[in-house]
């Protein structure tokens, strides 16, 4: 069995979009966050193969996250063919 790590943001993005009633874009989020917009556009296409935890910090705490496991990443068992 393969397990992969990816991205959860687009999800939470789009929940909080609907939550506010707008639109929120890379720009936004970079700003407030002080994070690359290259790397939050990265991270919200789930095109990445790292993450440091400052930045799992600074979007935890940007689409205010509750306590606990991170639910920015998403855990994913495939079967292996090899």
């Amino acid at each position: 069995m393969a397990v992969e790590i990816k991205s959860a943001l687009f999800r939470i993005w789009t929940k909080e979009e609907v939550r506010r009633d707008e639109p929120i874009t890379i720009h936004d989020v970079a700003k407030a966050t002080g994070l690359n917009q290259k790397t939050v556009g990265a991270l919200k296409r789930g095109d990445t193969t790292r993450v440091d935890f400052h930045v799992l910090a600074s979007l935890a705490d940007y689409f205010n996250l509750p306590a606990g496991p991170c639910s920015l990443l998403e855990i994913i068992r495939t079967e292996d063919n090899a």
